[in-house]
């Protein structure tokens, strides 16, 4: 084997090549600028307390359908291996109301960018035209190529990339100003609505479960109950907010904690199909949020 050979295996190890991967993809749809790798502390360092480094995988702009909205895709790239090949999603069925939970911010011209909380935004041609129409999953396991095991690899949970974009999210939407190379749009300053979307792009089979509660044994599913929805092109996941990830919401005259927020998670063939799709957002309400 030629060092070629073997460095070229390594790289295959890592996560890198489909971060590339999907670099290439998004920078090649119209409209869409992409930048890779970009740094964020959050929360903050304070004084001798050093704040928490990371870095977004890809970070994609690019102005909505209706050219009213500047809208920024934050994306944790996941290749699978053949241990978790398979996610499969679990959705709240009981969860009544069903909100959707996206953070956007506005600028007027004396007024400095507000950050604020909508429950109403819907992506009609991604087939999510009202609140309902989200999958509103809330639990996940992964699983090998043979669908025979569950993933006990704790590095390889479907929670770690869940987490890292959700963590990249906050980290970039509260940050003023913002400077991205390779994002010109932030430069003219022409959009005074900016929306943020957490993505997870992944070669991973994705798959919703469904079965009667009321047919349960021993909370046991039982033979014959299950009703699985797959592969799938793209869904949505709420994401539990840890403590730092957590915002309030001004309502009625108090300030209420927002526990999550809405996670898209896209497989890899549906990129091109996924990015061009969202820019179709409908109807923010303003709502400001406090860290």
């Amino acid at each position: 084997m030629t060092d070629v050979d073997k460095i070229r295996e390594l790289l295959n190890l890592t996560g890198f090549p489909f971060q590339h991967h999907c670099a290439d993809r998004l920078a090649k749809l119209p409209k869409l600028q992409v930048s890779a790798e970009v740094s964020f502390t959050h929360p903050p360092t304070n004084g001798p307390v050093l704040g928490v480094h990371g870095a977004i995988d890809l970070l994609a702009a690019c102005p909505s359908i209706n050219d009213d909205v500047l809208v920024f895709f934050v994306i944790e790239c996941k290749k699978a291996n053949d241990k978790i090949k398979n996610w499969i999603f679990l959705p709240n069925k009981q969860q009544d109301p069903k909100w959707p939970m996206f953070f956007f911010s506005t600028q007027s011209a004396s007024e400095p960018m507000q950050l604020q909380v909508t429950r109403s935004a819907t992506f009609p041609s991604l087939g999510l035209a009202r609140s309902v129409d989200f999958d509103f999953c809330i639990n996940g396991i992964e699983a090998n190529a043979a669908l025979s095991t569950t993933n006990r690899d704790q590095s390889e949970k479907i929670y770690n990339p869940l987490k890292q974009v959700v963590h990249g999210t906050v980290a970039f939407e509260s940050a003023f100003p913002k400077v991205v190379e390779g994002i010109e749009y932030l430069r003219h300053g022409q959009y005074s609505t900016h929306l943020y979307i957490p993505v997870v792009i992944t070669t991973a089979n994705l798959y919703t479960a469904d079965f009667p509660v009321d047919q349960l044994q021993q909370g046991e599913i039982q033979p014959g109950t299950l009703s699985l929805t797959g592969p799938r092109k793209w869904l949505t996941f709420e994401f539990p907010l840890p403590d730092y990830l957590s915002y309030g919401a001004e309502r009625d005259g108090g300030l209420v904690n927002i526990p999550r927020r809405t996670v898209f998670i896209v497989h890899d063939q549906s990129i091109d199909e996924f990015f061009t799709s969202a820019l179709d957002v409908h109807t923010l309400k303003n709502v400001p949020v406090r860290e």
